[in-house]
């Protein structure tokens, strides 16, 4: 025989006597008594509210019933298993740039019946790349590289910020930019990106100045530009020059005409 009841508070304890009754519906056994715990409600409202490269706090809305506790599990390149009564945790000693898998159930007082497993996946933030040197690499490109950060990553997110802003992704621990301008400062940045293709750490930083070539006109600031003919409108030790009337002579400096003309 069976019975079922309804209409019962989840998460909460319930004792259950079941007495039998003789046909003359007066006469009563002996009842048996059985203690019995509803099933919490599942969490709802899981959510990653914040995370850094070792720690990610979560919360949730309360699960329904009384003296509820909840069980986290997670499952990563490190694993633990926690236990909290309040809605919240923050999960320590995580691996950057890691993917990490939380679950969560509601446990009632008996610390054995259990509401159904709620999950949500998230990445731990990179590291930093490590040891960044940008080099100029000619007139107009830079050559950096760098070593790897601690914890995973997947990718290189490289982002050059100065009057040519550009962008490169790699999987590489180097990288050339090209098309950048002489005397011109240029900040240069690295980001670690996990295999979300989304998540990404704080960015290795240094900066860069390009160069003029000494046989350039631009090699010194303001730029050497002169009227006339001048013999001694060239760069130190440079056998070009930078006067009008190079043009004439055929001894411009290579950027002659992109400097001085204007001048």
């Amino acid at each position: 025989s069976y019975v079922s009841l309804s209409g019962l508070n989840p998460g909460n304890a319930y004792t259950i006597s079941i007495t039998p009754v003789a046909a003359d519906n007066v006469t009563l056994g002996i009842p048996v008594m059985l203690s019995i715990f509803t099933k919490p409600t599942s969490v709802t409202n899981f959510t990653v509210v914040g995370v850094t490269t070792s720690s990610a706090s979560l919360s949730w809305n309360a699960s329904q019933g009384s003296q509820i506790t909840y069980r986290v599990q997670v499952t990563g390149p490190t694993s633990s298993n926690l236990v909290v009564s309040a809605p919240s945790v923050n999960v320590t000693g995580l691996t950057a740039g890691s993917q990490y898998n939380f679950s969560l159930t509601a446990v009632a007082a008996d610390n054995a019946t259990i509401s159904d497993i709620t999950s949500i996946v998230r990445y731990t933030i990179p590291a930093a790349a490590k040891n960044l040197v940008a080099s100029a690499a000619g007139t107009n490109a830079a050559h950096l590289t760098w070593s790897v950060p601690d914890g995973n990553y997947a990718s290189f997110f490289v982002q050059v910020v100065g009057p040519v802003n550009q962008t490169v992704s790699t999987t590489n621990t180097s990288a050339d930019i090209y098309g950048l301008k002489v005397k011109t400062n240029y900040t240069l940045l690295v980001y670690c990106v996990a295999a979300d293709n989304t998540t990404r750490g704080l960015p290795a930083t240094t900066f860069l100045i390009i160069p003029a070539p000494s046989n350039w006109c631009a090699f010194q600031d303001p730029p050497l530009c002169c009227s006339g003919s001048s013999l001694t409108c060239h760069p130190e030790n440079a056998s070009c020059y930078c006067d009008e009337e190079c043009q004439f002579f055929g001894d411009c400096c290579e950027d002659h005409e992109m400097t001085c003309h204007n001048i």
